[in-house]
């Protein structure tokens, strides 16, 4: 018999999820296709650039 997430302690409860989806999306890419298509109304904000990596791609800009 399958034992519920809550007799599970924390560190079994998260492998049995991860489990789960793997069983369910044999890719990344098909994970990826299914949340962005049930999940897409919440925006997603990119990451910024640190100071370090913007000042370092202006750098490597050539004058056109």
């Amino acid at each position: 018999m399958k034992k519920s997430y809550a007799d599970m302690d924390p560190v079994e409860e998260i492998r049995a999820v991860r489990a789960e989806i793997m069983d369910e999306f044999k890719t990344l890419d098909a994970l990826c296709e299914y949340l962005n298509k049930h999940y897409t109304k919440a925006p997603v904000a990119k990451p910024k650039e640190s100071k370090k990596v913007s000042r370092q791609r202006k750098a490597t800009k050539h004058p056109s």
